[in-house]
């Protein structure tokens, strides 16, 4: 029976899951008792905690400079849930600190169409930046420094400092690679 009902979800429940349903499965209410347990917020609330535990362990790779174990796990996020930003922001980095620029657009891109919040993040439009910079993308590299530049000169005087001076590298032609941005956020 929880083989069927793994199937029946399209992939592996986690641990945690698989042991209350044993335990469900023990209980004399079994009909009324699987119907709460799978309500969907509950199977979304798992699936949340698992995503956002590996989100944690792909930003832990990237800070490592273990780029392909955080693509990896990315990826896995990806393939837990395609519409998990998490996954497409895990990447970023990872294909920052590869130098493979037009992924970590694209992925910037993907993470910011599914959490359109996110594009007011200093930071994350610095991460962005880095991309365009490298791609030789001038204009738009100094269009969302410049904004990066805005967002944090209110919220955070650190931030505004980094992205400031990031901003005068670019405009004198310094090279800005990931190693350039990891001594900023990530020291």
């Amino acid at each position: 029976m929880i083989y069927e009902l793994t199937v029946c979800f399209g992939q592996t429940l986690p641990s945690r899951l698989m042991k209350n349903i044993a335990k469900i499965l023990s209980a004399s209410l079994l009909g009324l008792s699987l119907f709460v347990f799978f309500s969907p917020n509950t199977w979304a609330d798992a699936n949340s905690d698992h995503i956002n535990k590996l989100f944690d362990k792909a930003n832990s790779d990237t800070d490592a400079g273990n780029y392909q174990s955080a693509k990896d796990t990315a990826n896995q996020i990806i393939s837990i849930d395609p519409n998990a930003w998490q996954g497409y922001f895990a990447r970023v980095g990872s294909e920052l600190g590869s130098k493979n620029y037009q992924n970590a657009l694209d992925d910037y891109n993907k993470t910011v169409s599914l959490a359109p919040e996110l594009s007011s993040v200093p930071s994350f439009l610095v991460f962005k930046s880095v991309a365009e910079y490298n791609l030789q993308q001038i204009d738009a590299t100094k269009d969302d420094m410049q904004k990066a530049v805005d967002l944090s000169k209110a919220n955070d005087k650190n931030v505004y400092k980094e992205t400031t001076t990031l901003l005068s590298k670019m405009n004198s032609g310094d090279p800005i690679d990931w190693q350039t941005i990891e001594s900023f956020y990530m020291n």
